[in-house]
């Protein structure tokens, strides 16, 4: 049974709120995921818990509607963002945090926001104190995988019901909420293309000003769903200002080598039998090296004699510069026209063990597409992209062979160091398989 949102939302009559629009939907809401109660607060007054919200709906309906994009497709830029350390994504935040909706209101710290494959909800308990001017505290936190579909439709009908109870208002917020919502409702299958790029590249598609012609342009001669992977890549790490420059380079990649393009931006989701990417990345690696006989504690000496065994092809390094500001492009990873090697397109590395980890990435993408696709790596934390990286972690360096390889049961600088060296991987990536499994790093 798969994990779903619900929003309940029960008129109540609050004959003193002056606000016209407030008075007419004001509310008892209670927001729960499966059967996590995400509105569960500790109130000062009653000196007790509740779940339920007293409070007008309309101004979280109005929210949804202007961020309904960005809710369901744009992805995270960093890990665990509602974290009160991140102080430099705050438009990432107004986008996605429900408390943003309206800073007058009692409102949870919750965040909807896509890994790609799914829709994530995080939400985060309030620190005792930090609201003294609010009548209580949200106690819950989570993090839960949502279907999208569902997710959609549980935001939508919420809406719905909203709207329709300020349908007779004439007030200028209610008309320009209440037309945007029909546009997305309204929206034929270029236009919403058109939507769901823009927001996976932080971008407002009703905004004139948020898209410049060059980018829209560009939006609109590759839709996401008609197109190919590489486009769903790209916008998962492009902004205006490193969109076409960026493509210039994949084009260039592409015609100088050549490289088969698919047209399946989906081919991977065959290989997602595994909710958790992580989890999905480290069995795709295991079974790898059971199918290679590389077991126990033995590293890979060579990742291209993993490649040609796999796929029968030779694997091709192409170092190739991408000159484009924030650049967060990493390679191209592509099956040549004539089916003789699979390349993989990138900077040269600073270290010969960041190229390995890289190329073991690439390994993923193109066992994953069935060589159907050129894709991206990139530095997204999306479901693919985690899974890489996973995959390449597990492959080079498995968490198993590392606890057994361990002199002690803490891991010191000087074990990383040697595990590091016997594995070919930077210090950093035993550190996380290590941490992964419980395995306490020891500081300097």
């Amino acid at each position: 049974m798969s994990i779903s949102l619900r929003i309940d939302v029960e008129a109540v009559e609050q004959t003193s709120a002056l606000d016209p629009v407030e008075r007419a939907t004001w509310s008892a809401i209670r927001i729960s995921v499966g059967n996590r109660c995400v509105t569960t607060i500790h109130d000062r007054e009653l000196g007790e818990e509740r779940q339920s919200l007293h409070l007008p709906a309309f101004p979280i309906a109005e929210w949804l509607v202007h961020q309904w994009w960005f809710l369901l497709y744009e992805l995270s830029p960093v890990e665990n963002p509602l974290d009160r350390s991140v102080a430099d994504h705050w438009n990432w935040l107004g986008r996605h945090c429900l408390r943003c909706a309206d800073s007058a209101l009692l409102l949870p710290k919750l965040a909807f926001y896509s890994d790609d494959k799914s829709v994530i909800a995080q939400w985060l308990a309030d620190d005792s104190g930090v609201l003294p001017h609010m009548p209580g505290e949200f106690i819950s936190s989570g993090l839960e995988t949502l279907d999208r579909q569902e997710t959609e439709s549980a935001l939508a009908q919420f809406v719905e019901r909203v709207l329709s109870r300020v349908q007779s208002l004439n007030f200028d917020r209610v008309h320009k909420t209440v037309e945007r919502w029909r546009a997305i409702q309204s929206q034929g299958c270029e236009e919403r293309d058109f939507c769901i790029s823009a927001a996976r590249m932080g971008l407002d598609a009703y905004d004139p000003d948020a898209i410049d012609d060059a980018t829209a342009g560009f939006l609109e001669q590759h839709p996401i769903a008609g197109y190919h992977a590489l486009i769903h890549d790209l916008t998962e790490i492009a902004n205006p200002e490193s969109l076409l420059r960026q493509w210039d380079w994949i084009d260039d990649v592409h015609q100088r080598l050549p490289l088969k393009l698919g047209n399946d931006a989906t081919a991977t989701d065959s290989w997602r039998q595994i909710p958790k990417a992580h989890l999905h990345g480290y069995k795709l690696a295991q079974d790898v090296r059971q199918q290679l006989d590389i077991r126990g504690t033995h590293s890979i000496p060579s990742i291209p004699d993993v490649c040609r065994q796999l796929a029968n092809r030779d694997l091709i390094i192409d170092h190739a510069e991408c000159h484009a500001p924030r650049n967060r492009l990493r390679a191209l990873v592509g099956t040549q026209t004539n089916g003789t090697g699979v390349v993989v397109a990138a900077s040269h590395p600073r270290h010969a063990t960041s190229e390995r980890f890289l190329i073991a990435r690439a390994l993923y993408l193109m066992l994953a597409s069935g060589n159907r696709n050129t894709r991206l790596l990139t530095d997204a934390l999306s479901w693919d992209q985690r899974a890489s990286r996973a995959f390449a972690a597990e492959l080079l360096a498995p968490q198993s062979a590392l606890i057994e390889d361990l002199d002690t049961d803490d891991a010191s600088l000087e074990e990383i160091e040697r595990l590091a060296a016997k594995y070919q991987v930077s210090t950093r990536v035993i550190e996380n398989q290590l941490q992964n499994q419980g395995i306490t790093v020891l500081p300097e």
